[in-house]
């Protein structure tokens, strides 16, 4: 299972899309990946606090999906 909490404004659609990343990069450390019964899932939420102009959507993506 992952979880990612971000407090970075971010829309619906780029939540989505993040999530769909980092939980494709957990085949890196889960094999087999994606069978029926292995339960693996992912969720990702903001509380949109801050919009950091530094810190974009591929950034926040590449962050979680080294540690996820």
């Amino acid at each position: 299972m992952t979880i990612v909490i971000t407090n970075e404004k971010l829309t619906a659609g780029t939540l989505r899309q993040l999530s769909k990343q980092i939980h494709t990069s957990m085949a890196r450390a889960n094999y087999p990946f994606h069978i029926i019964d292995d339960g693996d899932i992912s969720f990702m939420v903001s509380t949109n606090e801050v919009e950091n102009p530094q810190l974009n959507a591929n950034t926040v993506g590449l962050i979680a999906s080294e540690v996820a």
